[in-house]
């Protein structure tokens, strides 16, 4: 976007204000920080022709930075393209960030891409404490804007990259049979970097050397290459958002948990529908086999899966509990598909649960015995347990719903039996 007439006033109010809260050049009264000030805005205005992307981020450059020198480098690099800015930014973070951060901007950027709800900043945080299995002391508006200065938390509080522009140029994450991708964790061995820089200042004059920065290249080669900012291929980025479903509705809640358990119940079976199990990762596939597993099976898992904690009683959420699992085959359907992939149950390794698998992915009543075990322990909070009467009423509604289920294929059965 070009400034124009309209709205060059608007653009230089915003450089003003983010100055303002500048430590190094909010003091109006210091000797030569308002000719500083001005000139930023002037160039500012000029290099970027009015791309708010390439003035924020120049600006929160800027923010950090306490010499007139720098700031005008700073200024100089304003004008370059924004997929070069993009470019440059990525590999900056790719050489600064550690391990722990690298993966936390990768699961950011899955939840932008194949999230199918926009998160808060708190539904984020608790997306990261379900990766990490740890809280961050530093808030995520704050990591946004001196650490992950790829995403930002927008006008409507939800955490969404700092330009639309910004997908396009992270790289897909290369798969793990690639044969370089085998070798660039290791690091260079020491002799092997001495050899070469041996050999360089032996064909390259002085003068060459420091110019190409050579003793900084080799210097990388010494460190091993660990987590790199990409963004997975689809059908396995969509199974590692089934994987954070499932791992939130199997395992025990807590407070930031619980932020992520409409979305795990909503969007499980549209995650998981949409992949293409021939294309998907087989570690991922074979991680959500177990999960889905013990979601059908264990009590707890069940539970959360139908919710059937009484702290926040919401009968129009059950009511859509059944709809999903009982009243309509799709959701049923798409975990049948699954279970009947071989590398998904690869990795389930109790004999209980691996004949419960085989069966319900074999038999033709499959639909009642997945649906099974969820309803003898709804049948068990009917019948053996004190509840409110509103869960009283929908744990009735879901045994009623389950025998019709089975009913109705019963009947079927019997029509296709006795049709001449």
């Amino acid at each position: 976007m070009s400034i124009s007439t309209n709205n060059r006033s608007d653009v230089e109010k915003f450089i003003e204000n983010r100055m303002d809260k500048m430590p190094a050049l909010n003091d109006r009264t210091r000797l030569g920080i308002p000719e500083l000030r001005d000139n930023i805005r002037a160039r500012l205005c000029a290099e970027t022709q009015g791309d708010y992307f390439k003035i924020d981020k120049t600006l929160d450059h800027i923010s950090s930075l306490e010499y007139k020198t720098n700031i005008k480098q700073a200024l100089d690099d304003a004008s370059k393209e924004r997929s070069q800015q993009i470019t440059e930014e990525i590999k900056k973070m790719n050489e600064s960030r550690s391990e722990k951060e690298l993966l936390e901007i990768n699961e950011i950027i899955r939840w932008i891409v194949y999230g199918k709800d926009v998160l808060t900043p708190k539904q984020m945080s608790a997306a990261l404490y379900v990766r990490n299995g740890e809280t961050s002391l530093l808030p995520l508006e704050q990591k946004s804007k001196i650490k992950y200065s790829l995403f930002e938390v927008d006008r409507n509080v939800k955490v969404d990259f700092r330009s639309s522009e910004i997908e396009r140029y992270i790289p897909l994450k290369k798969t793990t049979h690639d044969l370089e991708d085998s070798y660039s964790k290791e690091a260079a061995q020491a002799a092997e970097v001495a050899m070469i820089k041996h050999f360089l200042l032996t064909v390259c004059p002085s003068e060459v050397y420091t110019k190409l920065k050579f003793d900084a290249y080799l210097a990388q080669l010494s460190k091993p290459k660990g987590s790199r900012i990409n963004k997975d291929e689809p059908h396995t980025g969509e199974t590692k958002m089934a994987l954070t479903c499932l791992d939130i509705l199997t395992e025990k809640t807590d407070r930031k948990r619980t932020r992520l358990l409409t979305y795990a119940r909503k969007y499980l079976i549209n995650h998981l529908s949409t992949v293409d199990l021939a294309l998907a990762d087989i570690a991922c596939k074979s991680a959500v086999g177990v999960l889905l597993a013990k979601l059908f099976t264990e009590g707890s898992s069940i539970d959360i899966l139908l919710h059937c904690a009484e702290s926040v009683d919401d009968p129009n959420l059950r009511y859509k509990i059944r709809r999903y699992w009982l009243y309509s085959n799709d959701s049923v359907n798409t975990i049948l598909r699954w279970f009947g992939d071989s590398a998904v149950t690869s990795e389930i390794t109790d004999t209980a649960t691996r004949a419960w698998v085989a069966s319900v992915a074999s038999e033709a009543e499959s639909d009642e015995d997945l649906m099974r075990p969820a309803a003898e322990g709804m049948a068990v909070h009917f019948l053996q347990e004190a509840h409110s009467e509103s869960f009283t009423k929908d744990a009735f509604l879901f045994i009623a719903g389950f025998v019709n289920k089975v009913s109705s294929a019963l009947l079927n059965q019997l029509e296709i039996l006795t049709e001449p």
